[in-house]
């Protein structure tokens, strides 16, 4: 039983480990995202796509904060 305990733990911690590299790079995506809809809302003022893009923003900042977060907390006990 503790073997099969320790395996779904390294298990557990090698998934979180891949997901959460992704999701630390992921800040890019958000500061891409960002830029684009501040140059477009700059350039053409009466743009639809702002607000989309502020929502998926949120969201984008949302999933790096939990998934990424997780990562850099195990990365600091190492």
């Amino acid at each position: 039983m503790l073997q099969i305990a320790k395996r779904y733990v390294s298990i557990v911690d090698s998934v979180n480990y891949r997901i959460g590299r992704i999701m630390m790079y992921f800040i890019f995506v958000m500061i891409g995202v960002l830029l684009w809809s501040s140059i477009l809302k700059n350039a053409l003022p009466i743009i639809l796509q702002t607000p989309k893009m502020t929502m998926f923003s949120a969201k984008t900042a949302v999933s790096h904060k939990k998934l990424g977060g997780i990562y850099a907390k195990t990365q600091t006990r190492r």
